[in-house]
């Protein structure tokens, strides 16, 4: 268990030796402050939540239009988890401190409650960046961007022609649907799907969809459309409409593609503080904003870090 910082970037030098000289990996990490009986599952999938995702969507586009009125989808749910939206995404960073930052609870330790669930990890995988990473601009980061607007029942009416598609090993096409409509098979929610898309991308006539491009997720390169997410060398890793877990969306390997480095909770305050000092790491240049460094200087890392040396 990792009680500082010094222990925590051995421990990162000890497991990611092997992959300094691979050019076809990219490794990302995730800070979540606590144990969980399961961790890195988005928030819409928790205590049924699906079942109010569009209205999430709708309602803060709605209520913000100057904020999202020029955005791709993409862009939209980055930002919409940004500002702790609950979304079908992941926070993600390739930045190894930031995502100890969030282990030890830094975002919400000043609420006094970033204990309660236990110690902090910071997980890290190893993604091939051919396979799992996407640009913010990609036909596939496109189609999965729209299910938000999609209910539970139309998601599971596109998971089921998806996966039938997928049954038979055939790409979704404007042929394949008109055959797939012959034998019955509703395409409502098809037809409304592919309505979206086109308001995006008008282009996207003649489609030719692999159907697990649509199961699985995807780690996707945002465009920096706040500080936050550039500040945080953040990206996101958005789930399709298969499984709703990371380790099975994400064909997870323990140790293989697969770490978990745990975080002594004991220890938070002493690790943010050596963040804080000899890293600039903190409230106010991870968030940078009014908000963030009223917190940082009410709650001061830096005395935390000196008392406790006697300094």
């Amino acid at each position: 268990m990792i009680s500082n910082l010094i222990d925590y970037i051995k421990e990162i030098e000890r497991l990611l030796n092997q992959f300094k000289t691979d050019t076809k990996v990219r490794i990302y990490y995730r800070g979540e402050p606590g144990t969980f009986s399961t961790p890195m599952i988005p928030s819409v999938f928790r205590d049924k939540q699906i079942d109010s995702e569009k209205n999430h969507y709708l309602r803060a586009i709605r209520h913000h239009p100057e904020e999202f009125s020029s955005s791709s989808n993409i862009d939209v749910i980055s930002k919409l988890q940004h500002y702790r939206y609950p979304t079908r995404m992941l926070d993600f960073t390739v930045n190894s401190l930031v995502a100890l930052f969030f282990a030890c609870a830094g975002d919400t330790k000043a609420e006094g409650t970033y204990r309660d669930s236990g110690n902090g990890h910071v997980y890290i995988y190893i993604a091939d960046h051919k396979k799992d990473v996407l640009n913010f601009n990609s036909d596939r980061a496109l189609l999965l961007s729209v299910l938000p607007l999609f209910s539970q029942t139309e998601q599971n009416e596109l998971r089921k022609l998806f996966e039938d598609a997928q049954s038979e090993n055939a790409k979704v096409t404007n042929q394949w649907i008109k055959e797939y409509f012959e034998k019955g098979n509703s395409i409502d929610a098809f037809g409304r799907f592919m309505h979206q898309i086109r308001i995006e991308r008008p282009g996207f006539e003649n489609h030719h969809i692999v159907p697990s491009d649509m199961l699985k997720g995807y780690f996707v390169k945002p465009n920096f459309t706040t500080s936050r997410i550039k500040n945080q060398a953040g990206l996101f890793t958005i789930f399709g409409l298969g499984d709703k877990d990371f380790k099975s969306a994400f064909a997870v390997r323990e140790n293989l593609n697969y770490f978990d480095i745990e975080i002594d909770k004991n220890q938070f305050d002493e690790i943010l503080a050596e963040l804080d000092y000899f890293c600039n790491l903190g409230f106010s240049t991870l968030f940078d904003d009014l908000e963030s460094t009223a917190k940082a200087h009410k709650y001061d890392l830096y005395e935390v870090w000196r008392k406790k040396h006697g300094k």
